[in-house]
């Protein structure tokens, strides 16, 4: 399996600057590694908990200035932005949210405040992913990898024991 990226225009952001348009494409060999294939596709796109975006939320809102809410309310914002942020990748909504408050000094007050910071650190991902679903269906992998059987774990962790007693 292999990527190929290849800038195929620009855009010009209102923000300023320049911005490249990327393309990738992939490209399966019969000699590939489908399984891993499979866990990078899926962890590229995984979400996290509802309960992990609810922490992180709660998190924000200490670090930052918010509107006075009573708790029913904070907590129903807290559940809609959670049912909408479980559409990106949970790695990437962690690092939004982390990082929210280095640039800005209020909770996010709309959604598109967060849509937009969530699309520009999501990047390629999208795509990517896709790419990888589309080989992965051409040779017909499953999406979601197969769990190893109770033997090939038993074979990994004894080649890890091995390799680190020598």
């Amino acid at each position: 399996m292999s990527l190929k990226a290849e800038v195929t225009g620009s855009r010009f952001p209102k923000s300023g600057g320049w911005e490249p348009i990327v393309t990738i494409k992939a490209k399966a060999s019969d000699d590939c590694d489908w399984d891993s294939v499979a866990k990078i596709t899926h962890s590229l796109t995984a979400p996290a908990s509802d309960q992990q975006i609810i922490e992180w939320l709660t998190v924000l809102a200490v670090e930052t200035a918010n509107r006075s809410e009573d708790d029913g309310t904070q907590t129903l914002r807290f559940k809609v932005l959670a049912d909408r942020l479980k559409a990106y990748s949970g790695d990437v909504v962690r690092e939004t949210l982390r990082d929210w408050p280095e640039t800005n000094t209020f909770f996010p007050s709309a959604w598109n405040e967060l849509k937009k910071a969530l699309n520009a650190k999501m990047g390629n991902r999208i795509m990517i992913a896709d790419k990888l679903r589309q080989a992965m269906a051409i040779r017909g992998v499953p999406e979601e990898p197969k769990p190893k059987d109770r033997w090939a774990r038993i074979r990994e962790q004894q080649a890890k024991v091995m390799g680190e007693g020598s």
